[in-house]
């Protein structure tokens, strides 16, 4: 069975991410997390190691506590990776008794929704991001920890496998966040059979396409309200599961902040790579099938409750994605 685990930016106004001006003794607790993992018979979490280094001792020692004693376990994310980070990433867990799988995701940017043409350095991005992976890629082997570059909003299927083959690393994979891959000129299904396997980690996300005048934007959704197919893709990463069994799957509910994909704009395919721009008329076409009218867009009303109500709502999301997944890989077994 391939280990399920919720993620803890599933909880954009629980996590402090929405709203910073939440005081951290209002924001959702690790252990609170770790808890609705155990209550609904999941495998684990992936948690920000940003947010390990700000929360006290208390909470990663009760966060610990709780994923030893009942066999669960962790996946690590790294926010704004750089060798730094990394390096005190691992002074972190060497002093730490955190019950850790050994995956760390990390990601290159916070560019979002594909829309590159906005960024005047972005394949400096790339060239920086690729250069920090290369230089823990020996360390992360000798320690046993597999790297797994998110494709985000901002790398493509095809550029992933060209960090990953091109500079030959060993202890590199990839996090495939499902439903970003809408905003990176592929449906989820075309970017699977690129990136298959090499599949470490995959976040479970869904989305609402509305459309806009430049093309779409993607709406946060419980997974199941979107368009994503999730039937297809436990069917698929079962099948490479077989074949790589350290593969995890999380729970990771989008930001509430709607991602605009400007794919009508006449810049917006310029910085993308040549693979990508020959399939953009099945991409768009894809795309305007899934499209809702603008006024058929609910605004979210999170907007006007209470940061209890908030996290109360948020929370509430996420055990209805978990029941969801649950019972389509119960179906599918």
């Amino acid at each position: 069975m391939i280990p399920l685990l919720i993620n803890y930016y599933s909880f954009g106004y629980g996590a402090g991410y929405v709203d910073k001006t939440l005081p951290l003794s209002s924001q959702l607790s690790m252990p609170i997390l770790a808890n609705l993992a155990l209550e609904n018979n999941l495998n684990g979490v992936e948690v920000p190691f940003e947010k390990l280094l700000k929360v006290d001792s208390n909470q990663i020692s009760s966060l610990s506590n709780i994923i030893k004693n009942n066999n669960l376990e962790s996946t690590i994310s790294i926010e704004d990776f750089t060798p730094h980070v990394f390096y005190k990433m691992v002074e972190f867990l060497n002093n730490d008794n955190l019950r850790f799988n050994g995956i760390i995701r990390i990601k290159m940017s916070n560019n979002f929704g594909g829309n590159r043409y906005r960024i005047g350095n972005f394949s400096s991005q790339v060239k920086q991001f690729t250069e920090n992976i290369i230089e823990v890629d020996g360390l992360c082997g000798e320690m046993g920890y597999l790297l797994a570059i998110e494709n985000h909003q901002d790398l493509t299927s095809y550029e992933l496998i060209d960090i990953i083959e091109s500079n030959n690393l060993n202890s590199v994979g990839i996090t495939w966040d499902v439903g970003s891959s809408l905003a990176l000129g592929q449906s989820p299904k075309d970017f699977y059979k690129v990136v298959r396997k090499h599949i470490i980690n995959v976040h479970l996300k869904d989305y609402i396409i509305v459309e806009t005048k430049l093309g779409s934007m993607l709406v946060r959704c419980p997974l199941g309200k979107g368009v994503v197919d999730f039937g297809q893709i436990i069917t698929d990463i079962r099948s490479q599961f077989n074949r790589n069994n350290s593969i995890k799957l999380s729970i990771e509910l989008g930001a509430h902040t709607a991602r605009a994909v400007d794919y009508f704009h006449p810049e917006y395919w310029e910085k993308f790579p040549k693979s990508i721009r020959t399939n953009k008329d099945n991409y768009i076409r894809y795309m305007q099938s899934h499209n809702i009218q603008m006024r058929d867009y609910q605004e979210n009303s999170l907007l006007f409750k209470s940061p209890s109500d908030m996290i109360k709502k948020e929370i509430d999301d996420a055990v209805d994605s978990i029941h969801y997944i649950q019972s389509i890989m119960e179906l599918l077994s």
